[in-house]
């Protein structure tokens, strides 16, 4: 991100490999909502934990990188093939609507 995104500022928790347990993975999830961030941006290896943090709080946007998936309401899916041309546009929309940091 950007500062002409506003006061927003990155944050994230590592990756801990290529594949990703959901009792790891979701209270990870849950620790960046938490933190009231605006885009949680996860990859494939994370999907079904992306897609039960989103029912979980529905207030809270998802960027998900994987092949095709049915997305959630709250949840933008972008294949990665198409990740390198589309991610910063789909952060840019997503954080445009994102709730102030705090709300």
């Amino acid at each position: 991100m950007s500062s002409s995104l506003g006061s927003r500022v990155p944050r994230w928790l590592p990756a801990l490999g290529a594949v990703m347990v959901l009792a790891v993975v979701l209270p990870m999830l849950n620790t960046l909502v938490q933190r009231n961030c605006g885009v949680i941006i996860a990859t494939a290896a994370a999907t079904s934990a992306v897609f039960d943090a989103a029912k979980a709080n529905p207030h809270q946007h998802f960027l998900l990188v994987t092949a095709a998936a049915a997305a959630t309401s709250n949840t933008v899916v972008v294949s990665q093939s198409d990740a390198a041309g589309r991610i910063d546009q789909v952060i840019r929309s997503l954080a445009a609507s994102a709730p102030p940091p705090g709300s």
